[in-house]
């Protein structure tokens, strides 16, 4: 009877430890699964988590080392004092600046955003309180414009825009532009490094956040990756026809770069060093020998000449941020080509040309 009774209470104990380690590993693995499903759901409501796309192991890179330059060297910083103390009309009950188009007056985010960083220029050179407060006036009104996207915000225009007029590449509102994203991001990166003040932190990492957007993963966008591999931001996101328009894209380079230059972030880098073996891949396209060069690619439409030294400036400031010669030798060349379709008396590019066309016909026979 005893060993009867104690069989069975060992049975019993078997049983009973068997069944405890049973429920251990169900809690275990009910555990785990709710702590991954948090992580999820933590990766998807806070855009300060870095998130590594899979594109960045694939688009082309020129690996570049950047030079940290100071505050004052920072792109865009062609602040003139007088532009600076002046409202440019038309502008709000607020003096917030407005921009005419097509019988409306709309705030501009791209042009409120450069006008930031002008005034911010200023400030850090004559130290009134008042430049800044008031860079601070025309930001938030920028911020203002801005929607959310996931883990991004792209501010928006609230009017319609032909592309070169064009109503077959027409934007609807709020579209958007990797322009406006790179000037804006230039814009709350400087006010952080000046006020210190989280919300421009915050602000930054949202619209750096804009450039992981690209075209096939998301309906807002203002990044591609095109047939060969290489990445390009988007003055003028059309879904049917990208202009590939050089100026536009290097103000997003320069908010990128401004963002790396404060954060460290390496993604930032890995994007600037795509962003520049585009450059140097497409760099050549653009350029006409003696001529203007090309505004955009997408629709070879010649930019003005305002444009064209605006693209010998930028280039130059890419010198600056990563010492590479390239950069200055084709701002140079540009700067040639420039000088001798804008600046030069007809009849001398007349007569270079026909100078350089007798050369080549003499190089040829040779």
């Amino acid at each position: 009877m005893l060993s009867y009774l104690k069989s069975a209470m060992n049975r019993s104990f078997v049983e009973f430890r068997r069944r405890l380690l049973l429920c251990s590993a169900l809690c275990l693995i009910l555990m785990v699964a709710r702590d991954l499903t948090a992580g999820e759901r933590r990766e998807q409501e806070d855009p300060l988590v870095p998130v590594y796309p899979a594109f960045f192991n694939t688009a082309n890179r020129d690996s570049q080392v950047y030079i940290k330059l100071s505050f004052e060297k920072l792109a865009g910083n062609y602040a003139v004092l007088d532009d600076s103390q002046f409202y440019r009309e038309p502008y709000d009950a607020d003096s917030i600046e407005m921009w005419f188009y097509q019988g409306g007056v709309y705030y501009h985010p791209t042009l409120l955003s450069r006008r930031v960083q002008n005034i911010i220029s200023t400030y850090r050179r004559n130290g009134d309180e008042k430049y800044l407060e008031r860079a601070e006036k025309l930001a938030a009104r920028v911020l203002s414009m801005c929607f959310p996207d996931g883990d991004a915000v792209f501010a928006g225009f609230p009017f319609r825009f032909a592309v070169h007029g064009d109503s077959a590449l027409l934007l609807s509102p709020p579209w958007v532009s990797g322009m406006t994203q790179g000037e804006l991001l230039m814009a709350v990166v400087r006010l952080f490094k000046i006020t210190g003040r989280q919300e421009y932190m915050d602000a930054a990492h949202l619209l750096f956040n804009s450039f992981l957007h690209l075209r096939r993963n998301h309906d807002v966008w203002v990044a591609r990756i095109d047939g060969d591999r290489y990445y390009w931001i988007e003055e003028y996101p059309h879904d049917r026809s990208p202009g590939m328009t050089l100026n536009g894209f290097m103000s997003g380079v320069f908010g990128i770069y401004d963002y790396y230059w404060l954060t460290g972030d390496n993604r930032a880098k890995t994007i600037l060093d795509m962003c520049l073996a585009t450059i140097k891949h497409y760099l050549p396209q653009y350029r006409q020998e003696d001529e203007p060069s090309f505004y955009c690619l997408g629709h070879r439409h010649v930019a003005e000449e305002s444009g064209h030294f605006l693209h010998v400036r930028r280039l130059r400031d890419i010198y600056r941020m990563t010492g590479d010669d390239f950069f200055d030798i084709w701002a140079d060349s540009l700067e040639s080509d420039g000088n001798l379709a804008y600046r030069t008396n007809r009849l001398v590019r007349i007569y270079h040309r026909l100078t350089k066309m007798v050369g080549d016909w003499f190089s040829s026979d040779e």
